[in-house]
């Protein structure tokens, strides 16, 4: 290392390189975050590991403790996923391995990619607080189930039988599997199990039998479908309504 005394003069202090064990010892620790290994992408609906190192980098005799703490956000800094861990008497020249389980899934909706964030934070003083914190940014592939349509009758006479069906598509980028439901006034009327592709549409059709009335009756349809780490669950629901009036025997409308 070089002191500057005055204008222009240095002078080599080597006393500083190597201390001697009385003064190691009144040096802080330095618990070092490494730098992130994590996968750059992964799948919505899976549970993934994260490698995490801590390593006490300092010659100090005193051990390092303390916290390692990591935050996930989207574009828009929203949290979406976090860990915390904790290192104890972490002696110099050592390191402690962690290994994060992280399940990607947000039931309000994932985004497409989040930038982690890892710190550490030492119990008391440290050496050099500058290497505390790595990033990455981690893409995520995500399923995405939109039911597309729910075609039923807008009129329907009691008794009669009528075809319907129901239309759902992956718009996300992994394949996705789940069940559909279909309602009407409360009742289940059908369900089905699926597995579509990314990119995939498909068309399930069934036959209802509008219900016996004396009067006019309003039919509220809701088709839900139930998808596991689907990305939207926004655009999985969808409400039509038929009129049911009284009148007519069973067969085509």
């Amino acid at each position: 290392r070089t002191s500057n005394v005055g204008e222009g003069v240095a002078f080599e202090a080597p006393w500083l390189a190597t201390l001697p064990p009385q003064l190691e010892e009144l040096l802080p620790a330095d618990p070092a975050l490494l730098p992130l290994n994590f996968p750059s992408t992964v799948e919505a609906g899976h549970t993934v590991s994260l490698p995490v190192t801590v390593e006490n980098t300092t010659t100090a005799t005193n051990p390092a403790s303390g916290q390692v703490v990591g935050e996930a956000r989207d574009a828009d800094g929203k949290l979406v996923a976090s860990f915390l861990g904790e290192f104890t008497d972490l002696v110099a020249g050592s390191s402690a391995d962690f290994s994060f389980d992280w399940l990607v899934a947000d039931p309000t909706g994932l985004p497409p990619a989040v930038t982690w964030t890892v710190t550490v934070h030492a119990q008391g003083d440290e050496l050099d607080p500058g290497n505390n914190t790595q990033t990455a940014v981690v893409a995520i592939a995500r399923a995405d189930v939109a039911l597309d349509a729910l075609d039923v009758p807008n009129n329907a006479k009691t008794g009669r039988d009528y075809a319907a069906s129901v239309t759902l598509s992956n718009v996300g980028d992994v394949p996705a599997a789940g069940s559909v439901a279909v309602t009407a006034n409360g009742e289940t009327v059908f369900t089905a199990d699926f597995s579509l592709d990314a990119g995939a549409s498909q068309e399930l059709p069934f036959t209802w039998t509008a219900p016996a009335v004396a009067k006019k009756l309003n039919v509220l349809w809701i088709a839900t479908a139930t998808v596991d780490g689907d990305s939207d669950p926004g655009n999985n629901e969808l409400t039509v309504q038929t009129k049911v009036t009284p009148g007519g025997g069973r067969g085509r409308p």
